[in-house]
């Protein structure tokens, strides 16, 4: 059930998945996640050993860290709103709302992440 690359378009990148719904039947989904920024799907990496003090990998350490702590978190957030959906579903507005607002959030973190990480790194996009 895990997804597979089908193609790329100048625009576009297309996902496909399986999705069992039933004892042997199969949901087939294809995504189409609009990359405008496709250009940055490449990176330019240093053409020398990158050295890197001590007190940069602990930098480093604590923003995986603190990533890890705020997908986690947006996860979780996920999951409860989920979770009461199917408890109280007259709460489904509500619930689906902070649903919503979880994704963004991760992608935020994990752009910020890897900024950090590409800069201390020398990669440049």
């Amino acid at each position: 059930m895990a997804g597979s690359p089908l193609g790329s378009g100048s625009e576009r990148v297309f996902l496909y998945r399986e999705k069992s719904i039933g004892k042997n039947s199969f949901l087939k989904q294809t995504a189409c996640i609009y990359a405008p920024n496709q250009h940055r799907l490449t990176m330019e990496l240093p053409g020398h050993a990158v050295n890197l003090s001590a007190e940069q990998v602990a930098e480093l350490n604590k923003q995986l860290s603190n990533f890890r702590h705020d997908v986690n978190n947006n996860l979780a957030l996920i999951i409860a709103g989920l979770e009461v959906l199917q408890q109280k579903p007259h709460l489904a507005e509500r619930m689906m709302a902070t649903v919503r607002e979880q994704p963004p959030k991760i992608v935020a973190s994990l752009s910020k992440f890897a900024s950090e990480f590409d800069k201390i790194l020398g990669i440049k996009r």
